[in-house]
């Protein structure tokens, strides 16, 4: 049988019908389709925040999920949709960085899909990820093959959105890459990449400096604090409360640790 798992990543919000119509659409194909809503609260027209996303929670979701992915700018514009076979599992989105994450691997197949296809309902529109990306993605879960509707290009022909940090001996500049729901800011820089210990280094960000490193949140003695977060990356927290709000942090801000 084939697989009928699908996880959704998008900035969609819950307020709007956006998607439940995603749904309705690609279930009418694919009745049988098991959904897994990563999140729908994405920061808008924020392409590199999937890639932390898709990092972060594909290791818990079924080796064998599809996916689609839709943070689009520019909807309806001339950017196109891509198609990427990532082993035998399917993942869509438009050509825009949000979907780096798979771009970034080796193995991995990628397409990009033909402007008109005759079950698009417009080549164009305000909504594509419900006229064209899910009925592509609801064929493909209804077990059709894709190989018609797209064309093979090198995966240096995608955009890809790079968020490395630059680690110097003293210095390593990176940004700000997500603000969770509490108000943590999560950076650019993965805690394991740091040279020597982490309590060497000091992190300034928007004019304010933050010395005070910690192992949990408890632990934080006031304002905010750095520590090595649950995902690996470096983070500043606050105590039962907003880091994000105390430091005037948002995402895609420059970020700056100074070793001692």
């Amino acid at each position: 049988m084939y697989r009928k798992h699908l996880a959704l990543l998008t900035d969609f919000g819950t307020q709007d019908y956006y998607v439940a119509v995603l749904k309705g659409v690609i279930r009418q194909l694919a009745p049988d389709a098991e959904f897994f809503d990563i999140s729908h609260n994405l920061p808008s027209f924020s392409p590199q925040s999937a890639s932390f996303f898709l990092e972060q929670s594909l290791p818990y979701m079924p080796q064998d999920i599809n996916g689609l992915v839709v943070i689009d700018p520019g909807v309806g514009s001339g950017r196109g949709v891509l198609l990427i076979k990532s082993r035998e599992n399917y993942w869509i989105g438009p050509d825009n960085g949000c979907l780096s994450h798979f771009l970034k691997k080796e193995g991995v197949e990628v397409y990009l899909v033909k402007e008109l296809l005759p079950f698009f309902k417009s080549r164009r529109s305000s909504f594509e990820a419900r006229d064209r990306m899910a009925p592509l993605m609801g064929r493909i879960l209804s077990g059709e093959d894709p190989a018609s509707w797209c064309d093979r290009i090198e995966k240096e022909a995608a955009i890809i959105v790079d968020i490395d940090p630059v680690i110097g001996e003293s210095e390593i500049i990176g940004l700000v890459i997500h603000i969770d729901h509490f108000g943590n800011i999560v950076t650019s820089v993965k805690a394991g990449l740091i040279p020597g210990r982490l309590e060497d280094w000091t992190l300034e960000v928007k004019g304010k400096r933050v010395d005070q490193w910690v192992t949990c949140y408890e632990d934080i003695k006031w304002n905010a604090a750095l520590l090595e977060g649950s995902h690996g990356y470096v983070e500043l927290a606050g105590r039962q409360l907003s880091a994000a709000d105390c430091c005037g942090v948002d995402i895609g801000d420059k970020i700056v640790m100074i070793k001692r």
